[in-house]
């Protein structure tokens, strides 16, 4: 996926400006494998003294996918930023025959064609990208000219949560069009809103 200055898959930036911006001032920076699975897999990407709007937040972003996904849970992890903070996130307009949508209620979507390497113009890509953010975290959806953009808040506890994922043609069992990956989102989305509860009662 060629990214450029977008937000690609979900990316998580500041908000400054009308518009979103990387994260770059910061302290240090570190990822970690918190587990390979067998049934998820789960990865950290930590940012210490993150300076966003003059405050100094750490901030420890974790990704999540399970076995037989194409989706991936999102949680971010913020001290230090101040009460009403904003930030942004989205999905890309893809580069080419790009067709996409993005709705009030925090889903957006996207389908067209990439070039991963511009090094190698022969080889391109069609995908489809989606994210969802629930009512807790979004404050607004908007677009600009490369992205499909949400823009969030923490709770009180100082998280951020949301779904991202993807498709391919490459992929065999990816849905095969733009229309079938919009018609995947809306499910996709009904089910994230309502997850399958458990309940585990002890034998006596």
């Amino acid at each position: 996926l060629w990214a450029g200055t977008s937000v690609a898959m979900g990316s998580f930036r500041g908000w400054q400006n009308n518009a979103p911006t990387t994260i770059d001032t910061v302290a240090t920076r570190g990822q970690r494998i918190v587990t390979t699975g067998p049934l998820r897999s789960v990865i950290e990407v930590e940012d210490r003294d993150w300076v966003y709007n003059g405050t100094p937040v750490n901030m420890v972003q974790r990704y999540t996918v399970y076995k037989g996904h194409r989706d991936y849970d999102v949680e971010i992890s913020l001290k230090g930023a101040p009460k009403g903070s904003v930030f942004a996130t989205g999905v890309q307009k893809i580069m080419n025959n790009n067709t996409g949508f993005i709705d009030r209620d925090g889903l957006a979507g996207s389908w067209g064609d990439n070039l991963p390497d511009k090094g190698m113009p022969e080889v391109t890509d069609t995908l489809g990208l989606g994210i969802y953010v629930p009512a807790p975290y979004l404050v607004k959806t908007l677009e600009d000219d490369v992205n499909y953009l949400t823009l969030v808040s923490p709770d009180k506890n100082g998280k951020i949560k949301y779904s991202i994922t993807a498709a391919a043609l490459r992929d065999e069992t990816s849905p095969r069009s733009d229309k079938d990956w919009f018609a995947y989102l809306k499910q996709w989305r009904r089910l994230l809103a309502n997850p399958v509860k458990v309940t585990v009662k002890k034998n006596r």
